[in-house]
C-alpha cells in the first residue's frame, strides 16, 4: 500500500470505528473518524503539530510558506495575512468581485464553453474565473491592465498548470516509493517547469509594485513592504513563494467547490430552478448591487450544502510530538493521525439523508444544532483556512452570475469520480453543457 488518499480506501477506514490503527505502513497511521475526537487532535498544537512529511514535501515543491510552514515562520506569515481575510474586510470585497464575475462571462474565454454546445471540462474554466478574481481583490491585478497576467491567455494557461500541479502533487503526495524532488524524472521535471513559470509570472507582478511609489492597500503590498523591510528574514524568493502559494491555495479551493457546485445544480435541476427563481425575485426588489447577497437564504444555505457533501479539504493530518491518549487508546509519539471531513460530513448519525443535495438544509440551522466538529469544510483549530469567509462569499457572488443566465447539463448517467488531491478535484475534469437561458 502506497497512498492513502483513495476516497474508497478512506471509507474502509471509516468504517472500522471511531479510532483505527492502520497497518502495513513504516509509521504509526491512525485514522479518526470521531467529530470529538477530531476538535482535540486539532485543539492542542504544542502536542498535534502539521505532519511533517507531507510539509517538506510540499516546501520541495514549492519553497517555505503559508501552506507547509509550522510555528513561528507559520505565525508570522499568518499575521501578515490576516487583515485581509476577516469577516469584515472580506464584504468590502463583493463589488469587485460581481465585477470580476461580470466581466470574466462576457469574455471570450467563457464564451467558448457556452457557445460550443458540447460538453466541456467546466473545472477548468472555473479555475480561470477563480485566478481572475482572486487576483483582483488581493493583489489588485485590474489596477494594472498591463501586466501579462490580465491577459486571457495566460489566465487560461495558468489555470491548466494548476489543474496539472494538482494531479502532480496527488500522485506524489502520500506516497511512500516517491522519488526526492531532485531526481531527475519525468514528474519531478514538470514539478520544476511549473513552478518556474509560476515564478516568472508573479515575479513580473512583484516587480511591478515594488516600481511604484503609490501601493494599493493589498495582500502583495503587505508582502512587499515586509520583504523590504525583512530581507534577511524574509528574501526575494520567499516572498516570490509566499504569493505563488496564495494564488494556488485560493485558486484551488474555490474552483474545485464551485464546480462541484454546478454539478449538483445540473444533477438536481428542479432545485437550480427554485435557487434561480430567489435571485429573480430578489433582484427586481432590491437591484443588481452587492446589497442583494444578505437577502438570498436558500442560495447561501445551498452554497453551504455544496460544502458539506463536497468540501475542499478533504482530509486533515496531524502528528503527536509526545505519547498521548485518545479515545482511551494509548497512541505512540510521532504517530501520524489523519480523518476525512468527506466522510464526516456523510454520515448518517449526524446527518439526514446525507447523500442527498438539500439546498435548504441550512436555513435556520445553529451551529448547536450539530454535532461539534461534524461540519469542518475549512478545517479546525488555529490553522484552519484562512479564507473561508471570503470563500462563502465568492461562491455566492459566482453562483448568482451563473444562475441567472446559464443552464447546465449532465451527461447521461455521468457520475464523475473525485480525485483526491490537494482539494477534492475532478479525476478526468468534468464535462458540463452549459446554455443560455
Amino acid at each position: 500500500m502506497s497512498k492513502i488518499n483513495n476516497l474508497h480506501l478512506i471509507h474502509k477506514f471509516y468504517q472500522k470505528g471511531p479510532l483505527h490503527k492502520i497497518i502495513g505502513w513504516p509509521f504509526h497511521l491512525y485514522f479518526v473518524n470521531d467529530p470529538v475526537m477530531i476538535g482535540e487532535i486539532n485543539a492542542n498544537d504544542k502536542i498535534y503539530i502539521r505532519e511533517e512529511r507531507t510539509m517538506k514535501f510540499l516546501k520541495m515543491i514549492g519553497g517555505e510558506n503559508i501552506l507547509n510552514s509550522d510555528g513561528e515562520a507559520w505565525r508570522k506569515r499568518r499575521s501578515m495575512a490576516n487583515p485581509y481575510f476577516t469577516k469584515h474586510k472580506t464584504y468590502t470585497y463583493l463589488d469587485q468581485l460581481q465585477a470580476s464575475a461580470e466581466h470574466y462571462f462576457k469574455s471570450s474565454l467563457w464564451e467558448k464553453a457556452v457557445t460550443s454546445n458540447e460538453y466541456v471540462n467546466i473545472n477548468h474554466f472555473i479555475g480561470c474565473l477563480s485566478l481572475k478574481s482572486f487576483g483582483e481583490c488581493f493583489f489588485s491585478t485590474s489596477e494594472r491592465p498591463g501586466l501579462n497576467i490580465n491577459d486571457y491567455c495566460i489566465i487560461d494557461k495558468l489555470a491548466a498548470s494548476y489543474e496539472e500541479l494538482s494531479i502532480l502533487i496527488a500522485e506524489n503526495i502520500f506516497n511512500i516509493l516517491k522519488f526526492p524532488i531532485w531526481w531527475p524524472n519525468k514528474v519531478n521535471k514538470r514539478l520544476k517547469e511549473i513552478r518556474n513559470y509560476h515564478a516568472q509570472v508573479y515575479k513580473e507582478l512583484i516587480e511591478d509594485r515594488i516600481s511604484i511609489h503609490e501601493k494599493p492597500d493589498d495582500l502583495l503590498t503587505t508582502y512587499v513592504k515586509n520583504y523590504e523591510e525583512n530581507m534577511g528574514s524574509f528574501n526575494y524568493q520567499d516572498l516570490v513563494d509566499e504569493v505563488s502559494a496564495m494564488f494556488f491555495a485560493g485558486q484551488a479551493s474555490v474552483t474545485f467547490t464551485l464546480s462541484w457546485f454546478i454539478y449538483l445544480l445540473a444533477g438536481y435541476p428542479e432545485e437550480a430552478e427554485q435557487l434561480h427563481n430567489e435571485i429573480n425575485q430578489v433582484t427586481r426588489k432590491y437591484g443588481q448591487d452587492s446589497s442583494i447577497y444578505t437577502h438570498l437564504p436558500l442560495l447561501k444555505s445551498a452554497v453551504f450544502e455544496a460544502i458539506r457533501m463536497h468540501p475542499a479539504g478533504y482530509i486533515g493530518l496531524r502528528k503527536n510530538t509526545q505519547p498521548t491518549t485518545l479515545g482511551g487508546k494509548k497512541i505512540p509519539r510521532n504517530s501520524v493521525l489523519f480523518y476525512s471531513p468527506y466522510f464526516i460530513h456523510r454520515d448518517e448519525k449526524y446527518w439526514e439523508n446525507p447523500e442527498k443535495f438539500m439546498p435548504a438544509r441550512f436555513i435556520g440551522r445553529a451551529k448547536n444544532d450539530m454535532h461539534h466538529f461534524a461540519f469542518i469544510p475549512f478545517g479546525v483549530g488555529r490553522s484552519h483556512c484562512i479564507a473561508n469567509n471570503f470563500s462563502i462569499i465568492i461562491l455566492m457572488v459566482n453562483a448568482v452570475q451563473l444562475l441567472k443566465k446559464y443552464r447546465f447539463e449532465l451527461k447521461s448517467n455521468y457520475t464523475p469520480p473525485p480525485g483526491a488531491s490537494t482539494a477534492l478535484r475532478f479525476k478526468g475534469g468534468l464535462p458540463i453543457k452549459v446554455s443560455e437561458r
